[in-house]
């Protein structure tokens, strides 16, 4: 089982990552969903990526989206946004930044940047990722279940 939904902007034509000279230079902001929370996130992420494209919500840096492509998959689903520019990082961990707290993205998990040339040339099933949005650091005033610790 398998299926890809792309949004892309009218200047990217549908190929794979970086086949498309409007995505040679670029790459994606990776977003992993579990196949258990398909139902609950994924669509909701879908949506709210595609709704953020079409209304500019990446600010100044909307011209740097080139657009977004959800994969289902029996392993787990990815949601992705494309960008032009893999080199431009302050632009890209904006844009990530502005992705993370749109898509309402748990502070628990991370967001990870990857370059379309490292994964159209990859050997394995993993790319390394470029830049990367981590887990907020919990405070020393809490355990790792979230409760208050005791003093």
């Amino acid at each position: 089982m398998g299926c890809q939904i792309i949004l892309l902007s009218k200047v990217v034509q549908p190929h794979p990552a970086g086949e498309d000279k409007g995505n040679l230079e670029g790459g994606r902001w990776l977003v992993q969903v579990d196949k258990q929370k398909r139902q609950t996130k994924l669509d909701m992420y879908w949506q709210e990526m595609m709704m953020c494209i079409i209304g500019e919500q990446f600010e100044k840096w909307s011209d740097h989206i080139c657009g977004a492509v959800v994969n289902i998959r029996q392993k787990g689903d990815k949601v992705s946004l494309w960008t032009r520019d893999a080199k431009h990082d302050s632009a890209n961990m904006q844009i990530g930044h502005i992705l993370k707290a749109k898509l309402n993205i748990s502070d628990t998990e991370n967001l990870r940047y990857e370059v379309h040339a490292e994964y159209s040339a990859r050997t394995g099933s993993s790319v390394k990722s470029k830049l990367t949005i981590p887990p907020k650091e919990k405070d020393n005033k809490t355990n790792s279940d979230g409760t208050e610790k005791a003093e």
